[in-house]
């Protein structure tokens, strides 16, 4: 659950709607809370996401399952019904801080900690640290069972503590799933061959992890490259992703300004792009790159810097565009990927439970651009932030607040209204085929085989218990369909 899930929450809860956010992992934040500078607020991603989390906590009115998976949902608007599973964290919650952190100093195990790409440490046992839920857990997966939390915690461990499931009832759902950066394929541009290719995310965390100065193996880092457009924007290439992730070029202006302002000047930048879309009041930061005397070279789609290694260096060689093609010659410490956004595995697995329509793309898809921008093609289902489309941190939290905007006017109602449309159906032509129970977004579909030869005559049933007849092969398109016939009861 990131910004924009965070944001839908807050603004429901402010106008007296409980609110149920469901989170994945162990912590809630998505993308943003691993960011060390968030723009274009510039505040690290840990206080924009205490800063909403705590926001919400006043209200009284949220719930947030933390390590929670959604197992199954059925139902319609006003109806849905969901089943969880929650993971353990195998300690329960009253532990004091300071047996927490002895256990954590105590704790033989030294793990990289994915939240900052492996350039921090971590134990098996894992202290929250400024993140939410204020709630510590063992990483069972590491943990050798050396005796120290029962030593210290006593009853309050767990090791034997298993995933429960649980059900409730919610009138609406919002899917803010977010997106996962894009990972290079080994060998993309050097990719994997060295530790000195990173994508963006990585050398974010290694700046945050920094201090002093920027250090890898040991080395101060001077000379950084930046590759745009790494996994985008793929027309002329062939490759499947042929959009813009729109919010890489300003996040990389806004990452090269940040590394000068903490380490320093000392540290030259240059920036292989093929555009800089650095929209509205962005431009402000291209022209401070520009200030801050980063070079810009301009190269060919068809012609992207080729690399390679050199002792401790990287090399790269390309034909600035901007010059008539002259070819430059770069030599660096660190080499950045500029990779843009992809929709994650979360999203589409979750796209398919729900049954909303996917873009070309693979995120959802929204009903209209424009009219309609927050609406799925499942009736009571609204789709917020990165899952919709790449977005940065501002754009998701104002998609958010759209899609509260439209929930809370459903909600408002107390009530849902019929659509005047009534199904017929041609008997005789109706095959048995079985489509539209999957099809059905509400699962209110079920078949039932009359024995009449080979043609089977089937039945199904709304919301409310009405039996309907199934509608004819002419009529596949029973999501549409099924939203017709949703109950009007006050919810």
């Amino acid at each position: 659950m990131g910004v924009s899930g965070l944001r839908t929450a807050l603004d429901l809860a402010r106008e007296g709607i409980n609110v149920t956010l469901l989170e994945k992992e162990r912590f809630i934040g998505g993308f943003v809370r691993r960011l060390p500078d968030v723009n274009p607020v510039h505040r690290p991603g840990r206080e924009v996401v205490e800063d909403l989390y705590r926001k919400l906590s006043e209200t009284g009115k949220a719930t947030i399952l933390a390590d929670t998976e959604l197992a199954e949902i059925s139902g319609s608007i006003g109806h849905f019904k969901v089943k969880f599973r929650g993971k353990p964290r195998h300690i329960r919650e009253d532990v004091d801080a300071e047996s927490l952190r002895k256990a954590e100093t105590e704790c033989p195990v030294d793990l990289p900690d994915n939240d900052s790409s492996g350039y921090r440490r971590r134990k098996a046992i894992v202290l929250p640290g400024g993140r939410f839920p204020d709630r510590p857990y063992i990483d069972m997966e590491n943990c050798t069972r050396c005796g120290v939390c029962q030593r210290l915690f006593g009853s309050a461990v767990a090791f034997d503590e298993r995933p429960v499931e649980f059900e409730d009832e919610f009138s609406i759902v919002v899917q803010a799933t977010g997106f996962q950066p894009y990972i290079p394929g080994k060998g993309e541009f050097g990719y994997g061959e060295s530790n000195r290719m990173l994508t963006l995310p990585e050398f974010l965390s290694l700046a945050d992890a920094s201090s002093g100065e920027m250090r890898l193996d040991g080395l101060p880092e001077r000379d950084v490259a930046f590759i745009y457009c790494v996994g985008s924007r793929q027309t002329e290439t062939g490759g499947e992703r042929k959009y813009c992730s729109r919010y890489c070029c300003t996040a990389t202006l806004n990452a090269d300004s940040y590394i000068k302002e903490r380490f320093g000047s000392g540290i030259n930048s240059y920036h292989f792009y093929r555009d800089i879309r650095a929209y509205g009041l962005y431009e402000t930061m291209y022209e401070k790159a520009s200030r801050e005397k980063s070079l810009l070279i301009r190269y060919d789609p068809l012609l992207p810097p080729s690399v390679s290694r050199s002792a401790d260096r990287i090399i790269l060689v390309v034909k600035d565009t901007l010059s008539g093609g002259r070819e430059v010659e770069v030599a660096a410490d660190i080499v950045v990927l500029v990779t843009g956004m992809v929709p994650n595995e979360d999203c589409r697995k979750l796209s398919a439970a729900l049954k909303v329509s996917a873009s070309g793309d693979g995120f959802v898809q929204e009903l209209h651009p424009k009219l309609r921008p927050v609406e799925t093609t499942v009736g009571g289902i609204l789709v917020g932030g990165a899952a919709q489309g790449p977005k940065d941190s501002h754009e998701a939290m104002i998609s958010g607040r759209a899609a509260e905007a439209k929930a809370s006017t459903l909600l408002m109602k107390g009530y849902t209204e019929l659509e005047p449309f009534v199904v017929s159906v041609d008997e005789n032509k109706c095959n048995g085929c079985v489509e539209c129970v999957a099809e059905c977004p509400a699962g209110a579909i079920s078949m039932a085989d009359r024995g009449e030869g080979r043609l089977r005559k089937s039945t199904w049933r709304c919301a409310r218990g009405v039996e309907h007849v199934q509608p004819s092969a002419g009529q596949r398109r029973c999501s549409l369909l099924a939203s017709h016939i949703r109950s009007c009861a006050p919810w």
